[in-house]
Protein backbone atom coordinates (compact mmCIF):
# COMPACT_ATOMS: atom_id res chain seq x y z
CA UNK A 1 0.00 0.00 0.00
CA UNK A 2 2.76 2.28 0.49
CA UNK A 3 4.08 1.98 -3.17
CA UNK A 4 0.80 2.85 -3.99
CA UNK A 5 -0.13 5.99 -2.04
CA UNK A 6 3.59 7.25 -3.34
CA UNK A 7 2.54 6.81 -6.87
CA UNK A 8 -1.20 8.49 -5.83
CA UNK A 9 0.38 11.38 -4.40
CA UNK A 10 2.67 12.00 -7.44
CA UNK A 11 -0.15 11.12 -10.19
CA UNK A 12 -2.84 13.91 -8.23
CA UNK A 13 0.37 15.92 -8.30
CA UNK A 14 0.99 15.39 -12.42
CA UNK A 15 -3.19 15.73 -12.89
CA UNK A 16 -2.44 19.34 -11.59
CA UNK A 17 0.33 20.01 -14.34
CA UNK A 18 -1.77 18.74 -17.27
CA UNK A 19 -4.48 21.09 -16.26
CA UNK A 20 -1.65 24.35 -15.71
CA UNK A 21 -1.48 25.22 -19.15
CA UNK A 22 -0.24 28.70 -18.28
CA UNK A 23 2.70 27.00 -17.18
CA UNK A 24 4.18 24.41 -19.90
CA UNK A 25 7.00 21.88 -19.38
CA UNK A 26 9.31 20.51 -21.90
CA UNK A 27 11.61 17.60 -21.56
CA UNK A 28 14.67 19.73 -22.71
CA UNK A 29 16.60 16.14 -23.86
CA UNK A 30 13.67 15.32 -26.34
CA UNK A 31 11.96 18.30 -27.75
CA UNK A 32 11.57 22.38 -27.11
CA UNK A 33 8.78 22.15 -29.59
CA UNK A 34 5.59 19.65 -27.31
CA UNK A 35 5.11 19.82 -24.26
CA UNK A 36 6.12 16.64 -22.10
CA UNK A 37 3.10 14.54 -20.71
CA UNK A 38 5.81 12.16 -18.90
CA UNK A 39 8.39 12.65 -16.18
CA UNK A 40 11.79 13.83 -16.87
CA UNK A 41 13.62 10.80 -16.97
CA UNK A 42 17.37 10.45 -17.05
CA UNK A 43 19.58 7.48 -16.55
CA UNK A 44 23.27 6.72 -16.58
CA UNK A 45 26.26 3.93 -15.41
CA UNK A 46 26.79 3.52 -11.72
CA UNK A 47 30.47 4.89 -12.53
CA UNK A 48 28.90 8.68 -13.50
CA UNK A 49 29.58 11.53 -10.91
CA UNK A 50 26.33 12.73 -11.83
CA UNK A 51 23.03 12.45 -13.51
CA UNK A 52 21.03 15.64 -14.86
CA UNK A 53 17.56 15.75 -15.72
CA UNK A 54 16.66 18.36 -17.66
CA UNK A 55 13.39 20.70 -18.17
CA UNK A 56 12.30 23.76 -19.92
CA UNK A 57 9.50 25.69 -18.36
CA UNK A 58 7.50 28.64 -20.74
CA UNK A 59 5.90 31.23 -19.38
CA UNK A 60 2.57 30.53 -21.68
CA UNK A 61 0.62 33.82 -20.18
CA UNK A 62 0.48 37.41 -21.37
CA UNK A 63 1.76 38.74 -18.34
CA UNK A 64 5.39 38.87 -16.35
CA UNK A 65 5.11 36.26 -13.91
CA UNK A 66 7.56 36.21 -10.46
CA UNK A 67 7.45 32.56 -10.34
CA UNK A 68 8.38 30.57 -7.03
CA UNK A 69 9.32 26.68 -6.54
CA UNK A 70 9.61 24.37 -3.78
CA UNK A 71 11.47 20.94 -4.22
CA UNK A 72 9.86 17.47 -2.84
CA UNK A 73 12.31 14.70 -2.47
CA UNK A 74 10.12 11.82 -2.73
CA UNK A 75 12.71 9.33 -2.79
CA UNK A 76 16.52 9.13 -3.00
CA UNK A 77 17.66 5.15 -2.85
CA UNK A 78 21.37 5.34 -3.85
CA UNK A 79 24.49 5.52 -2.84
CA UNK A 80 28.07 5.56 -4.52
CA UNK A 81 31.09 3.31 -3.59
CA UNK A 82 32.20 5.05 -0.71
CA UNK A 83 28.35 4.48 1.07
CA UNK A 84 27.81 8.01 0.78
CA UNK A 85 23.85 8.56 -0.16
CA UNK A 86 22.25 9.99 -2.97
CA UNK A 87 21.26 13.60 -3.28
CA UNK A 88 19.67 15.98 -5.27
CA UNK A 89 20.09 20.08 -6.17
CA UNK A 90 18.27 22.19 -8.39
CA UNK A 91 19.68 24.93 -10.96
CA UNK A 92 16.79 27.51 -11.88
CA UNK A 93 17.89 30.33 -13.84
CA UNK A 94 19.66 32.45 -11.04
CA UNK A 95 22.33 30.13 -10.39
CA UNK A 96 22.14 26.06 -8.99
CA UNK A 97 21.53 25.57 -5.26
CA UNK A 98 23.30 23.05 -2.91
CA UNK A 99 20.87 20.27 -1.88
CA UNK A 100 20.37 22.42 1.82
CA UNK A 101 18.32 25.00 -0.86
CA UNK A 102 14.75 23.62 -1.20
CA UNK A 103 13.17 26.61 -2.52
CA UNK A 104 13.85 29.96 -5.03
CA UNK A 105 12.01 32.82 -6.45
CA UNK A 106 12.89 34.16 -10.03
CA UNK A 107 11.46 36.21 -12.65
CA UNK A 108 9.74 34.82 -16.08
CA UNK A 109 8.49 37.49 -18.57
CA UNK A 110 5.62 37.11 -20.95
CA UNK A 111 6.42 34.15 -23.76
CA UNK A 112 9.97 33.35 -22.00
CA UNK A 113 11.49 29.81 -21.16
CA UNK A 114 13.86 29.13 -18.29
CA UNK A 115 16.14 25.81 -17.47
CA UNK A 116 14.79 23.52 -14.30
CA UNK A 117 17.58 21.22 -14.00
CA UNK A 118 17.58 18.32 -11.35
CA UNK A 119 21.22 17.29 -10.23
CA UNK A 120 21.86 13.31 -8.66
CA UNK A 121 24.98 13.32 -6.97
CA UNK A 122 26.08 11.72 -4.04
CA UNK A 123 29.29 13.28 -2.34
CA UNK A 124 31.51 15.65 -4.22
CA UNK A 125 34.47 13.92 -2.90
CA UNK A 126 33.53 10.83 -5.07
CA UNK A 127 33.75 9.83 -8.55
CA UNK A 128 31.33 7.65 -8.84
CA UNK A 129 27.12 7.69 -8.26
CA UNK A 130 27.08 4.30 -7.62
CA UNK A 131 23.68 2.29 -8.09
CA UNK A 132 20.17 3.74 -7.16
CA UNK A 133 17.24 5.75 -7.66
CA UNK A 134 15.57 9.06 -7.53
CA UNK A 135 12.71 10.93 -8.00
CA UNK A 136 12.05 14.63 -7.21
CA UNK A 137 9.22 16.74 -7.63
CA UNK A 138 9.17 20.51 -8.15
CA UNK A 139 6.55 22.83 -7.41
CA UNK A 140 6.29 26.06 -9.34
CA UNK A 141 3.57 28.45 -8.52
CA UNK A 142 3.39 32.11 -9.66
CA UNK A 143 3.39 34.65 -6.89
CA UNK A 144 0.99 36.83 -8.37
CA UNK A 145 -2.17 34.18 -9.23
CA UNK A 146 -0.78 30.95 -7.10
CA UNK A 147 -4.35 29.27 -7.28
CA UNK A 148 -4.48 29.47 -11.01
CA UNK A 149 -0.55 29.44 -12.45
CA UNK A 150 1.21 26.68 -10.91
CA UNK A 151 2.71 23.37 -12.10
CA UNK A 152 4.89 20.40 -11.03
CA UNK A 153 7.36 19.36 -12.23
CA UNK A 154 8.55 15.36 -12.09
CA UNK A 155 12.31 13.91 -12.28
CA UNK A 156 13.28 10.52 -12.24
CA UNK A 157 17.15 9.32 -12.23
CA UNK A 158 17.53 5.58 -12.20
CA UNK A 159 21.83 4.17 -12.66
CA UNK A 160 22.11 1.11 -14.48
CA UNK A 161 25.42 -1.86 -13.95
CA UNK A 162 28.86 -0.82 -16.28
CA UNK A 163 28.45 -3.68 -19.46
CA UNK A 164 25.10 -3.41 -19.65
CA UNK A 165 24.34 0.19 -21.13
CA UNK A 166 20.78 0.27 -23.14
CA UNK A 167 21.04 0.18 -26.73
CA UNK A 168 18.82 3.50 -27.54
CA UNK A 169 17.34 1.82 -30.29
CA UNK A 170 15.90 -0.31 -26.99
CA UNK A 171 14.62 1.83 -24.83
CA UNK A 172 11.52 1.28 -22.61
CA UNK A 173 8.76 2.76 -24.49
CA UNK A 174 4.94 3.48 -23.55
CA UNK A 175 2.65 4.99 -26.61
CA UNK A 176 0.68 6.36 -28.15
CA UNK A 177 0.09 9.00 -25.32
CA UNK A 178 -2.47 9.73 -25.02
CA UNK A 179 -4.15 6.68 -26.02
CA UNK A 180 -7.30 5.41 -26.88
CA UNK A 181 -8.10 1.53 -27.02
CA UNK A 182 -4.48 -0.21 -27.20
CA UNK A 183 -1.69 1.17 -25.37
CA UNK A 184 2.04 -0.50 -26.63
CA UNK A 185 4.88 -1.92 -24.68
CA UNK A 186 8.33 -1.78 -25.69
CA UNK A 187 10.89 -3.34 -23.54
CA UNK A 188 14.97 -2.72 -23.32
CA UNK A 189 16.17 -6.85 -22.03
CA UNK A 190 18.40 -4.62 -20.15
CA UNK A 191 16.15 -3.65 -17.59
CA UNK A 192 14.94 -7.17 -16.86
CA UNK A 193 11.32 -6.60 -16.12
CA UNK A 194 8.84 -9.17 -15.70
CA UNK A 195 5.86 -7.57 -14.60
CA UNK A 196 3.73 -4.44 -16.13
CA UNK A 197 1.29 -3.23 -13.58
CA UNK A 198 -1.29 -0.63 -14.47
CA UNK A 199 -3.41 1.87 -11.98
CA UNK A 200 -5.68 3.99 -12.42
CA UNK A 201 -6.17 8.01 -10.39
CA UNK A 202 -7.34 5.93 -7.42
CA UNK A 203 -5.21 3.35 -7.41
CA UNK A 204 -7.15 0.60 -8.70
CA UNK A 205 -4.81 -1.97 -10.67
CA UNK A 206 -6.32 -1.95 -14.13
CA UNK A 207 -3.67 -4.33 -15.68
CA UNK A 208 -1.27 -7.08 -14.52
CA UNK A 209 0.89 -8.40 -17.28
CA UNK A 210 3.64 -11.09 -16.41
CA UNK A 211 6.73 -11.25 -19.07
CA UNK A 212 7.84 -14.64 -20.81
CA UNK A 213 11.99 -14.85 -21.10
CA UNK A 214 12.40 -13.69 -24.67
CA UNK A 215 9.58 -11.22 -24.42
CA UNK A 216 10.10 -7.72 -25.54
CA UNK A 217 6.82 -5.89 -26.58
CA UNK A 218 3.01 -6.55 -26.14
CA UNK A 219 0.16 -4.65 -26.37
CA UNK A 220 -2.63 -3.62 -23.49
CA UNK A 221 -6.41 -4.07 -24.49
CA UNK A 222 -7.75 -0.37 -22.78
CA UNK A 223 -11.03 -0.50 -24.39
CA UNK A 224 -12.73 -0.67 -20.76
CA UNK A 225 -10.61 2.10 -19.54
CA UNK A 226 -11.73 5.94 -18.87
CA UNK A 227 -10.88 9.00 -19.98
CA UNK A 228 -7.93 9.77 -17.53
CA UNK A 229 -5.19 9.70 -15.86
CA UNK A 230 -2.66 6.09 -15.56
CA UNK A 231 0.31 4.75 -14.21
CA UNK A 232 2.55 2.43 -15.89
CA UNK A 233 5.15 0.74 -13.36
CA UNK A 234 7.54 -1.46 -14.63
CA UNK A 235 8.65 -4.24 -11.74
CA UNK A 236 12.10 -6.74 -11.90
CA UNK A 237 11.75 -10.16 -10.58
CA UNK A 238 12.01 -9.05 -7.07
CA UNK A 239 8.90 -6.87 -7.38
CA UNK A 240 11.36 -3.94 -6.95
CA UNK A 241 10.04 -1.27 -9.12
CA UNK A 242 11.92 -0.41 -12.31
CA UNK A 243 10.43 2.65 -13.00
CA UNK A 244 6.76 4.08 -13.53
CA UNK A 245 5.19 5.98 -16.56
CA UNK A 246 2.25 8.35 -16.82
CA UNK A 247 -0.05 8.20 -19.55
CA UNK A 248 -3.85 9.37 -20.08
CA UNK A 249 -6.90 7.82 -22.33
CA UNK A 250 -8.51 10.65 -24.20
CA UNK A 251 -11.93 9.72 -26.18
Amino acid sequence: MKKIGTLLITLLLFSFHIQAQSLVIYDSELSEEYPTTDPISVSGSVDSYELVAHATLKNNTDQDLTLKWERTVVDLNGSDSEGNPWQSLICDPVQCWDPPVSTNTYALPSGSIARMDAHFQSSPLTPDLGSGFGLVEIHVWAVEDSANINTTIIYEAQTWTVGIEKNPEQELRVYPNPFVNELNIDLNPADEITSVEVYNLIGKQMSNCYMAESENGFIIDTTDYEEGLYFVCFYNEQQEMVTSKIVSKMY
